[in-house]
């Protein structure tokens, strides 16, 4: 079984560019074999306070990598990514952008779904969305997601279902509904080559307390034959490669076969009966 990692932050600004090494150096002590280096990259959407690298910082975030890489060569591969967050206006840049990078893939997340941030409990109430119930968050939500995969800029999407983050904060509840909206986005990722990720993170958070995406969504991108691949969205060493093993049990049991890695924009797959 081959145990990967491909969502992992280093934070540079709040914990330097060391924190990059000390993290891969965490994923080789945790005995995974690929470690994937995927910062936020430079946003385009200002409604969304959270720091991301700027556009002078790419260079050196490459650079840091690719000396991360030499030094850990023959012990554990670290690829190159980005985790973008998709709005419109960012699509025509990065549609440009990307294919100049040196990156092994790109993550697609949706962190804002019109002005509504779902990780910001208090911008639900002066958003465009004030007022509309679980569902029609949902639905709202997986529209913007379906956006993002159809703008053919991603290799997978992070998170799925980061909306269900927010409802305890607004007094709400899972819809019990969501399995038509389910079936739709799985087989609208598939159409689009777009694969997903097994989030381990939201087991870290309180609000969430499992994996993203919920189990049920998981199944029908089984079903759909979307592609999957697992990462502990880690900002932190510490939590590189988070319950990575309990994520591969789990795509095991709902019947995946494989396992998705990218690597210089091409997909390639690991079996998971080994």
């Amino acid at each position: 079984m081959e145990l990967i990692d491909l969502h992992i932050h280093g934070a540079p600004w709040s914990n330097g560019w060391a924190n990059y090494r000390r993290s891969v150096w965490q994923a080789w002590r945790n005995g995974l074999h690929i470690a994937g280096l995927s910062e936020h990259g430079p946003r385009f959407n200002y409604l969304v306070p959270f720091r991301s690298l700027g556009l002078a910082e790419l260079d050196k975030y490459f650079h840091t990598i690719e000396e991360i890489r030499l030094e850990f060569a023959g012990e554990i591969e670290v690829l190159s990514g980005l985790e973008l967050d998709y709005n419109q206006r960012m699509v025509e840049y990065y549609s440009n952008l990307l294919p100049r990078l040196p990156l092994d893939y790109v993550i697609g997340a949706i962190h804002s779904v019109e002005d509504w941030i779902p990780e910001i409990p208090q911008s639900y109430e002066t958003s465009a969305l004030a007022g509309k119930n679980a569902e029609q968050l949902y639905q709202a939500y997986f529209l913007k997601l379906t956006e993002a995969a159809q703008s053919g800029l991603f290799d997978f999407i992070a998170h799925p279902d980061l909306v269900k983050k927010a409802l305890p904060h607004l007094g709400m509840k899972k819809p019990d509904n969501l399995q038509t909206l389910y079936q739709e986005t799985a087989k609208m990722l598939a159409a689009c080559d777009v694969g997903i990720e097994i989030n381990t993170r939201g087991k870290l958070l309180p609000d969430v307390g499992e994996f993203y995406p919920h189990i049920d969504f998981l199944t029908e991108c089984r079903r759909a034959g979307v592609h999957l691949t697992i990462g502990s969205d880690a900002h932190q060493p510490q939590n590189v490669g988070l319950a990575v093993e309990e994520a591969f049990r789990l795509a095991q049991s709902l019947g995946f076969a494989e396992l998705s890695v990218w690597r210089k924009r091409k997909r390639y797959v690991s079996n998971l009966s080994n």
